[in-house]
């Protein structure tokens, strides 16, 4: 226990305690030196049983989410484990609901939204984050009306192949697999509630049902209203055998049932009692979205944190009127189209004419959009918006706009597209194999690397293992690090590309450009190869092996992931001393990159070059390689990529070499573009303060600073940003206090 006023490691002041809770007891803290309330939570000592607490804490810290608490310290206090978190204003969803009754739709759904956008946020993390203990209680309404998700020093970080083992299960909030006891699961979730309520259940299964329930006993079968079995079988093998992200979707809809019905869902709830039966105000599709999270068996739910996402945002799909209503409309279709058809008949010839005619259109300017893609991109999205006009059906000018999007890496607004613009127009869409690959495409720009994967695997699938899609999709499951799944689909990817190789794609693949005439089995191969060594930690076979793939690959994505991997590959060799060597051997690899693909540089090999050039050049002080480094930079201006790193690193080399004029034009374009970055008039102080030093102290004018410097504090006042602005606040004061002695 932490007394109140005691001082930690001379930074926090205990200030209260504010809870004690199924992962630790939780502080109210002031942070000295941010001169901010924190928060202090204490993990329990069970928790530390699968805690990697250092490894997970460094991982935390580096989220960045408006629905997540930045984390911002680790402390070990003799015994005790501590971590230090941003202190997030309001209350718990717990307390709100007791004060305020049951929520409405359109509460519900806002939150929902956004804690399953957090969910994809983190089980999208390298390794993957659960949270474990997703309640009401860990829930907190912030005063604008938004939420944050809390209490993550007991998250579990897994990799791919694991599933997380829980010491605690919150009753009511935690599903089946996390319980250690079917008993105790039964017992939790008011098991003789069902009992109690339900009418049509199996004679037998109603006789003593807690004793058939135990482990060891005869299952009994309970029937829910549609009269599908509730399996105790099932659910015995289920209870203790780990949780995974599903989990987090059980915990997050057991949450939303009791916003939206002011009580916690047992089983009869789960099984009979949507929310919307027991809340008028909420519509049948949410209920229903909700109630798929609440089952108790994981494969019956949302298999990911996206597919939730996108049911909420689709709620109208769930609802059984919006089904029928247009079950109606076929059947009422159909009926109108069999007295039609005779005249229709008639019709067909002179109408195919004009439509091969106006198809012919279409497909032209679809192609004329593309064409025209990488020179006028506003052109290019006026003239596939003027085509899906023509042709609201096809899907040529959507596909087109999705790829076009991720040309120009705007990876999110294509997402957007996707699920906003594209689906509602194209019911079939997502069984499109062109479809789910932009998708992956999409996903695979924004980092989001298992989504990915699964998405060029149903590219692959729903094109038959087309080789141009199987390949990409071997590549993708090799970076998530599954070797095993790869080599398998690597010998079908050999045996279509034999059967395939003078195969010519289709014209809608060839329009869109992402089905690539196959021929790089022993590039595969090899690269495989290297990522099993490389897994093996035999890092000299790894390097011969993907620099042997690099050197037979004629495919740009799979000549950029070797490259990419190289560059993993002599990081992971700085890390054991050999710093010189292996940046000097990463940017030669990258440096190949410019000569190897046919459109040029790729922008993540680039911007890889310019922070390895950089990063040397910082411990060698060789000055060709800073101007390199802001060369390549600028590059990635050049081409579109003008992100507020990019201009800021040119500044600092700028500023670090001595070229202040440069570094002055950059900062210029960089205040046009990005004023409400607080890292531009960061940059723009520090660079007005080298420019003031170099003067005599009598002719020195820290005006342009100093207004530089208020902007700055101005948008980062009350943001967790203010800690990253520490040296220049020092510097700043120092030589004011200078300037007025």
């Amino acid at each position: 226990m932490l007394e109140e006023g005691a001082k930690i490691q001379e930074t926090y002041i205990i200030k209260k305690e504010l809870d004690s809770g199924g992962g630790g007891i939780v502080y109210l803290a002031y942070h000295k030196r941010l001169e901010k309330d924190v928060v202090i939570k204490q993990i329990r000592a069970e928790s530390m049983d699968y805690l990697d607490k250092r490894a997970e804490v460094d991982v935390l810290k580096k989220l960045r989410h408006s629905c997540l608490p930045q984390v911002y310290d680790f402390l070990e206090i003799g015994n005790s484990i501590y971590t230090v978190m941003e202190f997030i204003p309001g209350e718990n969803l717990q307390k709100a609901v007791k004060s305020h009754g049951p929520y409405g739709q359109r509460e519900i759904l806002k939150w929902a939204i956004q804690l399953a956008e957090t969910l994809v946020y983190i089980h999208g993390q390298k390794p993957r984050i659960l949270h474990g203990d997703i309640k009401p209680a860990n829930i907190m309404l912030t005063p604008d009306g938004n939420v944050c998700l809390i209490d993550f020093n007991i998250s579990l970080m897994l990799q791919e192949e694991q599933k997380g083992q829980m010491n605690w299960a919150t009753p009511f909030f935690a599903p089946p697999e996390q319980y250690n006891s079917l008993r105790k699961y039964m017992a939790d979730m008011g098991f003789q509630n069902l009992l109690n309520n339900k009418q049509d259940l199996d004679p037998e299964a109603t006789v003593n049902l807690e004793e058939r329930g135990k482990e060891g006993g005869p299952s009994p079968n309970v029937r829910r209203d549609s009269g599908a079995e509730f399996d105790f079988e099932s659910l015995r093998e289920l209870v203790g055998s780990g949780i995974d992200e599903r989990s987090d979707i059980y915990s997050l809809g057991a949450a939303l049932y009791i916003l939206a019905t002011g009580k916690r869902a047992d089983i009869f709830d789960v099984l009979s009692c949507p929310a919307n039966k027991r809340n008028p105000g909420i519509s049948e599709g949410l209920g229903a979205i909700i109630n798929i999270c609440l089952s108790p068996f994981p494969e019956k739910r949302f298999q990911t944190a996206s597919d939730l996402l996108y049911a909420l945002r689709h709620t109208e799909i769930y609802d059984s009127g919006y089904r029928a209503e247009r079950r109606k409309r076929f059947a009422m279709l159909f009926g109108f189209a069999t007295v039609l058809f005779v005249v229709l008949l008639l019709g067909i010839f002179f109408f195919n004419r004009y439509r091969t005619e106006r198809h012919r259109e279409y497909l032209g300017q679809v192609e004329e959009a593309l064409s025209s893609g990488s020179m006028d991109y506003e052109q290019a999205v006026r003239l596939l918006r003027e085509a899906s006009g023509m042709e609201p059906k096809s899907e040529e000018a959507y596909l087109a706009m999705m790829l076009l999007l991720n040309r120009h890496y705007e990876y999110e607004e294509c997402l957007s597209y996707a699920s906003d613009t594209i689906l509602p127009h194209i019911p079939g869409a997502a069984e499109n194999g062109r479809f789910c690959y932009l998708l992956a495409e999409a996903y695979d720009g924004i980092g989001e690397k298992k989504e990915a994967c699964r998405y060029y695997g149903m590219a692959a699938e729903r094109t038959g293992n087309d080789p141009g899609f199987l390949l990409d999709y071997i590549v993708s499951l090799i970076e998530n690090g599954d070797v095993e799944e790869a080599g398998r689909n690597l010998e079908v990817w050999n045996e279509k590309g034999r059967m395939e190789t003078e195969k010519q794609p289709d014209d809608g693949n060839r329009m869109l450009g992402v089905n690539e005439k196959s021929g790089n089995e022993k590039a595969l191969a090899s690269f495989l190869s290297a990522r099993i060594y490389f897994e093996e930690e035999r890092i000299q076979d790894a390097e011969k092996e993907a620099l042997e793939a690099l050197g037979s690959a004629s495919e740009d994505r799979l000549k950029k992931n070797i490259i990419l991997f190289l560059s993993d590959l002599y990081g992971h060799e700085r890390l054991d001393g050999n710093v010189a060597e292996a940046y000097e051997k990463e940017i030669s690899v990258l440096q190949r990159g410019g000569n190897m693909f046919e459109s040029g540089y790729d922008i993540e090999v680039l911007e890889r070059l310019g922070k390895a050039e950089y990063e040397y050049a910082s411990l060698s002080g060789e000055a060709g390689l800073f101007e390199k480094a802001a060369d390549d930079f600028e590059k990635l201006i050049a081409v579109g990529y003008d992100r507020p790193y990019i201009y800021r690193n040119i500044a600092v080399i700028c500023q670090l070499t001595g070229d202040l004029a440069r570094a002055e034009e950059t900062l210029s374009e960089m205040r046009e573009r990005y004023p409400n970055d607080y890292m531009t008039w960061y940059q723009c102080a520090m660079l007005e303060l080298d420019r003031e030093a170099v003067k005599p102290f009598e002719e020195r004018d820290y005006g342009k600073a100093s207004e530089y410097y208020e902007r700055m504090l101005a948008l980062v006042k009350g943001r967790e940003e203010e800690q990253e602005i520490e040296p220049l606040k020092r510097r700043m004061q120092d030589i004011l206090a200078n300037t007025h002695r």
